[in-house]
Parts: structure tokens; C-alpha cells; sequence
């Protein structure tokens, strides 16, 4: 493959932006990819998206753990709640509202480690 803009050069690489070959003369190198020289700005625009999401990605992480935590809490609080209440219909939708918080704390959390196996693989 020739640069698309010297035919008769060989190619170093290809634009990240607009995937045409480059020689060592029309390339410039971003340390995170090769572009042309006036897609600079286009390719650098693209490695900032990349780099926010994947930041965004692991935050994302910390919020599952924490509100499969505060679920958890929520759900145990109803349980013994109930338990202090005393009074059976009373005892009995504490414990099923203590059942439903643990339900989804625990499926938030399985749904977050499914996740993070499969972007691991």
C-alpha cells in the first residue's frame, strides 16, 4: 500500500480518522495512534472519548458494589425491624420488604460480576 496523498511513497501506517495510507512525510504520530496531519484534532477527540468511557466503565463498578451494599442494609434493617415490631401482619411485610431489598442487592451484584467476566475475557 502507497500514502494516499504521495502515490509513489510506500505507506508507514493509516489514519486513524479517515483509514487512508500515510508515508513518514503526511503522518504524525499522537503517541495513541497515527494521523494525518490535518486530522489531528478528529483523532485526539476519539482517544478522549475512548479514555472517558473506560473511566466511566469503573466508576460504574464502584456504583454496583455500593448500592448492592445499600440494598443489602436495607434489606437486613426490614428483616429485624420486623422482628422488633412484633405484631405478626406487621412482622410478616417487614420481612417480605427486607426479602425484596436483599433480592435486588443480590441480583445487582450477579448482574455486576457476570458483566465484569465477560469484559474480562
Amino acid at each position: 500500500m502507497n500514502c494516499f496523498y504521495h502515490p509513489e511513497v510506500p505507506a508507514i501506517g493509516i489514519c486513524k480518522h479517515c483509514q487512508k495510507g500515510l508515508c513518514t512525510e503526511c503522518a504524525v504520530d499522537l503517541k495513541h495512534g497515527i494521523a494525518c496531519k490535518h486530522h489531528q484534532a478528529e483523532v485526539n477527540e476519539l482517544y478522549d472519548i475512548h479514555f472517558m468511557h473506560k473511566q466511566s466503565a469503573r466508576n460504574m463498578s464502584r456504583v454496583y458494589k455500593q448500592s448492592a451494599v445499600a440494598m443489602s442494609f436495607m434489606g437486613i434493617a426490614g428483616v429485624i425491624g420486623g422482628l422488633v415490631i412484633g405484631r405478626a401482619g406487621l412482622i410478616l411485610v417487614a420481612i417480605g420488604i427486607g426479602c425484596i431489598f436483599l433480592a435486588i442487592a443480590f441480583s445487582v451484584y450477579a448482574n455486576r460480576m457476570k458483566k465484569g467476566k465477560t469484559n474480562a475475557a
